[in-house]
C-alpha cells in the first residue's frame, strides 16, 4: 500500500509518480452488467464490460493532482491508476492493471464482508462501494442493510485505516416493494454517514449521490433510455454518468 498519504494528494509536491490502487467493490452494478446493451435492451454480464469502472479509472489518470511544499505550490503531478481485487473483466484492449475488482453479481453486503480477507490483502487506497440491491431483491428491511454496512466499514477501516471509501447511494428498481427499500435505504445512508464520520473522525467517510442521477426510473415507462429492459442494470452512457459521480466525489474529497 502507498505509504504517503493520499491526503498529500492536495498538500504535497511529489516528483515521481506514486500508485494508487483502488478497489470498485459491489455486486453485478459494479461487475458492469448491461453495460453493452442497447437502451432497454437485453442485460448479461459479459467478461469484456468496463460498467463505470473503466471511465473512472481513465478520468483519474489523466488528472493532475497539486502538490506544494513551501515555494514550489504550484506543482501538478499524474499518478499511476491501478486497481485491485479477486475479480479480472473488463474490454480487452483496457491496461490489465484496471481490470481489476470485487464485483459479484448477486451478491448482498454480508457475502462481499464474508470474503473480504481476499480484496482487503492487496490494502487498496480507495474504495468506491455500490452495494444492497441484491438485499433489497431478498427482501431484507433497509434498515438491516445499514447494519450489514456498518459491519463492513468497520471491518474495512479496522484492517485499513489510511483507506478512503466512498458510499454511494443505490439506483432504483422497478418492483414496488423492492423500490421502497431501496427509497429508504438510501434516505437513511446520508445521516448513517455523517453519523458515522461523527463517531470515527480518524475515518474517511465519503458520500456518492448515484440514485439522485435518476438512471433507472422505478417506474419503466419514466426510464430514460439509460438501462437495460430489467430496469436495474445501466448501459454504457449510464455508467458513464456513475463514473462522473464517483469522479466529483473523489476530486471534491481532495479539494482538486
Amino acid at each position: 500500500m502507498m505509504k504517503t498519504s493520499l491526503v498529500l494528494f492536495a498538500t504535497q509536491a511529489l516528483a515521481d509518480p506514486l500508485e494508487i490502487k483502488l478497489l470498485a467493490l459491489g455486486d453485478s452494478i459494479t461487475y458492469g452488467c448491461g453495460a453493452q446493451s442497447l437502451p432497454n435492451g437485453g442485460g448479461g454480464c459479459a467478461e469484456d464490460a468496463n460498467g463505470y469502472r473503466i471511465p473512472l479509472l481513465s478520468a483519474l489518470s489523466n488528472i493532475n493532482w497539486k502538490g506544494g511544499d513551501g515555494d514550489d505550490d504550484d506543482t501538478y503531478n499524474l499518478y499511476n491508476i491501478t486497481t485491485t481485487g479477486t475479480q479480472s473483466t473488463g474490454n480487452h484492449l483496457v491496461p490489465p492493471w484496471w481490470r481489476q475488482h470485487e464485483g459479484y453479481p448477486g451478491y448482498r453486503i454480508d457475502q462481499l464482508d464474508g470474503q473480504r480477507e481476499g480484496w482487503l490483502a492487496a490494502e487498496p487506497d480507495l474504495i468506491t462501494i455500490h452495494l444492497g440491491t441484491n438485499d433489497c431483491y431478498q427482501n431484507y428491511q433497509p434498515q438491516v442493510l445499514i447494519v450489514k454496512m456498518e459491519l463492513l466499514l468497520n471491518h474495512t477501516f479496522e484492517a485499513l485505516p489510511d483507506t478512503h471509501v466512498f458510499l454511494s447511494s443505490i439506483s432504483s428498481m422497478p418492483d414496488g416493494g423492492m423500490n421502497k427499500c431501496v427509497l429508504d435505504f438510501n434516505d437513511l445512508l446520508v445521516p448513517f454517514i455523517k453519523n458515522y464520520n461523527e463517531n470515527f473522525m480518524d475515518r474517511r467517510l465519503n458520500y456518492v449521490p448515484i440514485a439522485e442521477i435518476g438512471l433507472c426510473a422505478a417506474e419503466p415507462a419514466e426510464d430514460a433510455h439509460e438501462c437495460t429492459m430489467d430496469h436495474v442494470h445501466p448501459i454504457s452512457v449510464g455508467y458513464m454518468k456513475m463514473a462522473a459521480e464517483f469522479l466529483y466525489a473523489i476530486l471534491q474529497h481532495y479539494q482538486i
